[in-house]
């Protein structure tokens, strides 16, 4: 029953995102349908969801995630049976001795499973949510309820209607009730599994009523029929729908909620991929389902099963064959590409750290090729092992030391991952200036002493607490520190929780950020930091820079952005951060906009073809390497503007 569907929506989710999804993206997508056609889907997302910047979310397969699960139950269940029972002869000789021998095997599973579940999703996030382990219990329910089977119809009839009514009370409850910050499935996930076997208890009695009566009204019962159909249709729908209305846009430039469809929108894609479930319904899953010729030799269903696997595995495969390779780059005209600076206008005087004002029209001359590919610039970070460290690492190394290291002039870049993006010419400063630079960054973890979530695995942000206290304690801990520069991306006014574990509202956040700014920059410049340098976050496109490219790279400036939401992504902090800063001699604001987006629009490549940007709001180790004397002369500005 679930393999014709399964291949079938694979095939069209992989025919639909070779049209939709930018060839840059086509080998992502493919590794998902490939996971999801193997079932082990929810491992693959597991997995995803632990690297920096992961957007599983925007797979349009991702909900193939929970029929990985399924099938691997199907696969391991009756093995244990058969291990439990010995190869069935004790259902022979005593059917009920198997049957509490199978209960007592249950209940240890579901136990350990849901003690698992419990424990680990606070810490282990999203291998929690995706895990066999972490949903065995679940599943174990549903097991117990298949052996209960048998008495469930001798239940009475008023306790039966009372236990279907709570079951979808605890349903709509969590329905209405969780939401982003919920810790899930751990406790939390207790509230719809009771809810079902509830549910299921009463529908199974004799002449039931209440709740499983209206259930079995025709049209409940249709969907029900095709509810798995529907469940398979829904989310590629809703994604791809999702990804032609935005442009590919999956976070707000000014730091919003990603942009998606309209409430109104949502309900036609959803009613849209209800019609496509009762439509393969008819066409693909009951004929298949009932079909005689492959209940009569059972080795028919088995190689049908291989000939749809290996279909859906081709379907990957082929999407993957469509995406651009590396190539061949083009060499800078001269120098290394860390070396060449791009010829792009100059729109400050030297010495000035004041924002000219844009310029309209294109003030950048349009490349004519691409330096490099948009495959070779969506790889281009600037990794510092042990320096720039991932979501679930808390210890910056003592080693993190770049420059010369007998300078006299002491340089330390500190923050998350929009710090990181200024390594390179940080590094390229120091080497040219004989100065130490010091570099430590955490993702999606800013030094202000702000309670942060963590959106990607689905839970709170301990190791950014544990890393900030770290990271202090190493800037205390130098013997001189000249100029310390700070930056930090602009999405934290949607990540900040408060002290009830739900997400702050936006004044609320911007509240807590100024006053976290403030305490964090009384403490700096109490310590021994001559300069506190705050680098503002720098504009951010409207889509995934690469991606775009992959589209139109023979015309590069068809990936310009408008300037208008792309500049001071960052304005609401930003604002906050200012406020606190008054009155502190030694906290100044340096900005790279007017330099990275002098006109309108914002270009996406230089005139001699470097990508400026490897996403949607990172810039290119090769670029930000090219800007470095840039930067040191705002640097330099802000410092002696400020009496230093």
């Amino acid at each position: 029953r679930l393999l014709p569907l399964s291949a079938l929506v694979l095939a069209v989710t992989a025919i639909a995102s070779m049209r939709i999804y930018a060839p840059l993206d086509h080998a992502a997508i493919a590794g998902d349908l490939r996971a999801s056609a193997l079932w082990f889907a929810n491992w693959h997302f597991a997995s995803a969801s632990t690297q920096y910047m992961a957007a599983t979310d925007q797979s349009p397969v991702l909900h193939y995630w929970s029929l990985s699960v399924e099938e691997q139950f199907y696969v391991v269940w009756p093995l244990l049976m058969l291990l439990i029972l010995g190869r069935g002869s004790l259902a022979l000789r005593s059917p009920r001795a198997a049957l509490l021998r199978l209960g007592a095997a249950i209940a240890v599973i579901g136990a350990v499973s849901l003690v698992l579940s419990v424990t680990l999703t606070s810490s282990t996030g999203s291998w929690a949510y995706f895990g066999t382990h972490t949903r065995a219990w679940e599943l174990a329910a549903g097991a117990g309820l298949a052996l209960a089977r048998p008495v469930l119809p001798r239940l009475p009839r008023a306790v039966a209607a009372l236990g279907g009514w709570v079951g979808l009370g605890l349903l709509l409850v969590a329905a209405t009730s969780f939401g982003a910050t919920t810790p899930f499935p751990g406790s939390a996930a207790l509230l719809p599994v009771i809810g079902t076997v509830l549910l299921l208890v009463a529908g199974a009695t004799r002449h039931a009523g209440g709740v499983s009566a209206l259930l079995a009204k025709p049209l409940p019962a249709y969907i029900g029929r095709i509810s798995y159909g529907w469940y398979l249709w829904h989310w590629p729908c809703l994604v791809l729908a999702r990804r032609v209305a935005t442009g590919g846009l999956t976070v707000d430039p000014e730091g919003g909620p990603a942009p998606t469809l309209s409430p109104g929108w949502v309900a036609v894609v959803v009613l849209g991929s209800l019609a496509l479930a009762a439509v393969s319904s008819v066409l693909v899953e009951q004929p298949v389902r009932r079909g005689r010729w492959l209940a009569v030799l059972p080795r028919r269903s088995l190689a049908m099963g291989a000939a749809l696997t290996v279909l859906s595995v081709f379907s990957a495969t082929a999407l993957a064959s469509t995406q651009p390779t590396a190539g061949p780059q083009r060499p800078p005209a001269s120098g290394s590409a860390a070396d060449a600076a791009p010829s792009v206008p100059q729109p400050l005087s030297s010495g000035s750290a004041s924002a000219a004002p844009p310029q309209r029209g294109r003030v950048w001359p349009v490349a004519t090729s691409l330096r490099v590919t948009p495959l070779a610039a969506r790889a281009d970070i600037a990794w510092a092992p042990g320096c720039f460290l991932n979501h679930a690492m808390s210890y910056p190394q003592p080693t993190c030391q770049f420059g010369d290291p007998n300078g006299t002039v002491v340089m330390a870049l500190v923050g998350d991952s929009h710090a990181a993006q200024w390594l390179p010419a940080a590094r390229r400063l120091a080497k040219a200036r004989g100065w130490q630079l010091w570099f430590w960054a955490k993702s999606n973890c800013a030094l202000q002493e702000a309670p942060v979530y963590l959106p990607v695995a689905h839970r709170a942000y301990p190791e950014c607490v544990t890393w900030r206290t770290r990271v202090q304690a190493r800037l205390a801990a130098l013997p001189r520190l000249d100029v310390l520069v700070l930056a930090h991306a602009s999405g934290y006014p949607n990540t900040l929780v408060g002290k009830d574990g739900h997400l702050m509202s936006r004044n609320a956040a911007a509240a807590t950020w100024e006053a976290t700014s403030a305490t964090l920059y009384r403490r700096l410049e109490a310590g021994q930091a001559r300069r506190i340098v705050v680098l503002t976050d720098t504009p951010r496109p409207n889509a995934d820079i690469p991606s775009c490219l992959s589209q139109h790279t023979s015309r590069p400036d068809a990936c310009d952005f408008p300037r208008a939401r792309a500049v001071e992504p960052d304005a609401p902090l930003l604002a906050g951060e200012r406020v606190a800063a008054r009155g502190l001699a030694r906290v100044v604001f340096i900005t790279m906009t007017d330099y990275l987006c002098p006109g309108d629009p914002c270009p996406a490549t230089t005139p001699d073809g470097l990508i400026v940007y490897r996403d949607q709001s990172h810039l290119t180790t090769r670029f930000a390497a090219s800007i470095w004397r840039e930067l040191g002369l705002r640097i330099d500005a802000a410092v002696k503007g400020s009496g230093g």
